[in-house]
């Protein structure tokens, strides 16, 4: 007998990403029908990915509109950001096209198509000194602005909407300059390490349950009644100071790293404590342990070859 039952349907927005990109990997594992949407300066990283609807958006709402009406979500799944720690004068207005005005487009499509249900996603940058709202940059203060015209949506032409807060994401297969990263292909040079002082803490979620917060919140949108929007922290609660982490990699890989602890400053607006500014999606937890998670990155590196204790 054939399962005759209908996929769910997806829209992914930042796809070529990170995090985009390892949740494409999972829907389509899951047997989700899925499109994504490509900017012109978007880098296709996608082609190992089988039966993958790419649609291209040209900055212009008609574009978005075409995308919606032709692929026809059940969920959007909203990841896509510009990220700037510090904007330069001549970045603030990419900042709010790529923030504000992109999603806005993808709103406004959604509704002219009545497709209703988003998952959206923040940053716990939003929560400087551990403040309801305070954001450390520009950036986090356009994903704010964006959530403030997601309401609009829900309030007025009932979408229903889980936004993620997003901690620090991290796993293998990363090429983003992460300190992870970076700490691991440090590991032969013979020139100091110049880090801040190392007291600043860091709460690391691995990818593979980043990706299951998106899809549980998917099927709470699909599911369950609800009908307004939630906001949600993905975060493992085990903060760890930048000193302890690198301890901890240390004792993983069995070298000491040559760090100059001090060698430079902190950020400006620098988070020392993450701040848990709202609850943890219901049903969901991290699974996957720092200690396991340094041990993928590290295997993928080639720094150490004994795969055995991965736990």
């Amino acid at each position: 007998m054939s399962n005759n039952k209908p996929k769910k349907v997806a829209i992914v927005t930042g796809s070529t990403g990170y995090v985009g990109r390892n949740l494409v990997k999972k829907l389509l594992s899951n047997d989700w029908s899925v499109g994504v949407i490509l900017r012109p300066k978007s880098v296709d990283n996608l082609g190992s990915y089988k039966k993958l609807d790419r649609y291209n958006y040209d900055y212009k709402y008609e574009s978005m509109f075409k995308i919606i009406r032709n692929h026809k979500p059940d969920v959007v799944f909203h990841i896509a950001s510009m990220i700037v720690l510090d904007h330069e004068q001549n970045q603030a207005e990419d900042l709010v096209f790529g923030n504000i005005t992109f999603g806005t487009h993808l709103l406004e499509a959604m509704s002219a198509n009545n497709v209703k249900r988003i998952v959206n996603t923040s940053t716990y940058w939003e929560h400087y000194e551990g403040a309801r709202y305070n954001p450390v940059n520009l950036y986090a203060a356009t994903k704010k602005a964006f959530y403030s015209i997601l309401l609009f949506y829900v309030q007025v032409k009932n979408f229903r909407a889980i936004t993620l807060e997003l901690f620090d994401v991290y796993g293998p297969n990363d090429t983003r300059s992460k300190l992870l990263n970076f700490l691991i292909n440090s590991k032969n040079n013979t020139r100091a390490i110049k880090l801040s002082p190392g007291e600043q803490k860091i709460d690391l979620v691995h990818i593979d349950d980043v990706v299951s917060a998106y899809i549980l919140a998917a099927d709470k949108l699909l599911v369950d009644n609800i009908s307004d929007s939630q906001i949600y922290c993905v975060n493992s609660k085990n903060a760890i100071t930048i000193k302890e982490l690198v301890a901890q990699l240390q004792r993983v890989i069995g070298t000491t790293l040559n760090i100059k602890w001090g060698g430079r400053g902190y950020r400006d607006r620098e988070i020392m404590e993450p701040f848990q500014a709202y609850g943890n999606l219901p049903g969901w937890k991290p699974e996957i342990t720092l200690k396991t998670g340094i041990k993928q990155i590290i295997y993928q590196h080639k720094v150490i070859d004994d795969k055995k204790d991965i736990s």
